[in-house]
């Protein structure tokens, strides 16, 4: 079954949303934002399950997201949607929003396993 698609706005607008604390985190596995971590972070939040790569602190891409109504969008796809790598949801995020998403994932939860597929 193919889900419906997640365009880039949508998850841009998502992220946005989260920074801004009007869709709360309700938890994130595993927790690592130190230098020299390179892995995933397997997010919940209102519904929206988000993977995003961490490499060595930095929020480097948004991987994939399915939103709270089931679309689903993949970095690859964002990628083709916007013409270039450096057009993911993540860094279209303005500083400000990328300051404060990390600040929100930080003091998230830990969930016992990863939720994010």
């Amino acid at each position: 079954m193919t889900r419906p698609y997640l365009p880039a706005m949508d998850a841009l607008e998502i992220l946005r949303e989260i920074a801004a604390g009007r869709i709360g985190v309700d938890s994130i596995w595993p927790r690592q934002f130190e230098d020299g971590d390179h892995a995933d972070l397997y997010v919940m939040a209102g519904g929206h399950r988000l993977v995003i790569f961490n490499d060595g602190g930095d929020l480097d891409y948004l991987d994939n997201m399915t939103s709270a109504d089931g679309r689903h969008g993949k970095f690859e796809q964002w990628v083709a949607e916007l013409g270039g790598s450096l057009n993911d949801p993540i860094r279209m995020l303005s500083g400000d929003d990328e300051k404060a998403l990390m600040t929100i994932l930080a003091a998230a939860p830990v969930a016992a396993s990863r939720s994010g597929d």
